[in-house]
């Protein structure tokens, strides 16, 4: 199992340990614990009982049920609407006992159901865990488990922009939102079964579409299809698929090497989990090849990222007051000075060196961030933990890059993010 994690200024901690237990265990913890959270659309919190692995419990629910048999499905849950529907199965609504859950099965096409079983496998192994979904009940090519009324999290920011959830957007959920798919994938690659690659996320909507969102808007793993194991013991490693894949979260290590000729699947290289630590950037927009997998990975164990910078926590800051042209010039500023180190961190009590910040030369003429700058700014949002403890540095770089891109605003807006900033830092630090 892998040493607890930490990347970048998070710390990455294992929730739960797992438990082997039978499968026909029939007692029930008595008294259960329960698991409460805030639900957004009921405006209250609502909490269940947490189960063993074979029973499940849903909010209204006073104890722990055992998963559902054959018996059930064919005579006492009822179909309703079709949500979802793919190559492998299609997805409906289904209820029992006056309770909304989703029913998956497996569709008619044969050359599907490894994937299938794959993915009703992992589920199984995996209870119970607070980020996967929780599995009710199977049987032969149906499985049953819990409904998530926000659905899919590749639905997140239609959810944020709406009248409901607007007040929602807030520093403190993007943080969180980057804490859950990292502890995710942190799970994954020491989990009961093994070492377990992420392999569908490829770009931002694939990876997303894998996860559900809880009604406090926590990350669910939902689509657990295509989780292949590394097993060094064994010499076994993987590949995402026969084909050749592309998009903006590949390693490269993922791609194909010999560019002089077609791709062929036997002489595709395979790889390991580091494959998903690369999809956590070190910087924005720097990430490169020439950063081997082994260096990624004693990073990633040794809990630092050396160049994680105050940059990520700025631009998640300045795009919520900033039109997208102004915070591509100021992640182009602030970018042509990462090499120097500048933002580094220096702890909590040392200001930082703010006349070292310059202004490079090729700034002028950018447009707009690309999307691994967004995706790395969500991720590298905890830099704000140690760089900005102090609001007279992060009032200091406002305003000299105020002074950088000439905008009249600049100073009436600076004043907003310093209040979120500043309900940020009192919420996740101490003094």
């Amino acid at each position: 199992m892998l040493p607890a994690v930490k990347h970048g200024l998070y710390v990455l901690l294992l929730l739960f340990a797992q438990e082997g237990v039978n499968p026909g265990h029939t007692a029930l913890p008595e008294p259960p614990s329960l698991l409460c959270y805030q639900d957004m659309l009921l405006n209250k919190q609502v909490c269940r009982p947490a189960c063993l692995t074979g029973y499940f419990a849903v909010a209204g629910m006073n104890s722990c049920h055992q998963w559902l048999t054959c018996e059930d499905f064919d005579t006492n849950i009822t179909i309703g609407r079709k949500i979802a529907s793919g190559l492998g199965k299609m997805v409906y609504e289904a209820h029992w006992q006056n309770q909304t859950f989703v029913m998956n099965k497996a569709t008619k096409d044969n050359k599907y159901w490894s994937d299938f079983h794959h993915g009703l496998t992992m589920i199984t192994a995996f209870q119970p865990h607070p980020h996967i979904i929780q599995l009710v009940g199977h049987c032969n090519k149906r499985y049953l488990t819990e409904f998530h009324p926000l659905m899919s999290a590749d639905h997140l920011f239609d959810h944020l922009k709406s009248k409901e959830h607007t007040l929602h957007d807030t520093i403190e959920l993007r943080y969180q939102l980057c804490m859950d798919y990292v502890n995710i994938l942190a799970y994954l690659h020491s989990s009961p079964r093994g070492t377990r690659v992420m392999c569908d996320s490829n770009d931002l909507t694939k990876t997303l579409s894998q996860f559900l969102l809880r009604s406090d808007l926590r990350l669910i793993l939902n689509d657990l299809d295509a989780l292949p194991e590394v097993n060094r013991s064994k010499n076994q490693f993987i590949k995402c698929g026969h084909r050749e894949i592309g998009g903006e979260f590949v390693a490269p290590e993922q791609l194909w090497p010999y560019l002089e000729r077609p791709f062929v699947d036997a002489d595709m290289p395979s790889y390991d989990e580091k494959s998903d630590i690369w999809k956590i950037p070190k910087k924005p927009s720097i990430e490169s090849a020439e950063d081997t997998s082994e260096q990624r990975q004693a990073a990633y164990d040794n809990g630092c990222m050396e160049n994680s910078t105050i940059l990520a926590a700025m631009v998640a800051i300045w795009s919520t007051v900033f039109d997208s042209n102004v915070v591509a010039k100021i992640v182009c500023i602030l970018e042509g000075n990462l090499e120097k180190n500048i933002f580094r961190s220096r702890g909590a009590s040392e200001d930082l060196p703010l006349n070292s910040l310059k202004r490079p030369k090729n700034c002028d003429g950018v447009l707009s961030p690309n999307s691994s700058s967004a995706i790395s700014s969500l991720n590298l949002l905890s830099s704000l933990l140690v760089f900005l403890r102090k609001i007279s540095a992060f009032t200091g770089i406002w305003t000299r890059i105020c002074n950088e891109i000439s905008s009249s605003n600049c100073e009436l807006r600076k004043h907003a993010a310093i209040k979120k900033l500043q309900l940020f830092l009192r919420r996740n630090t101490t003094s």
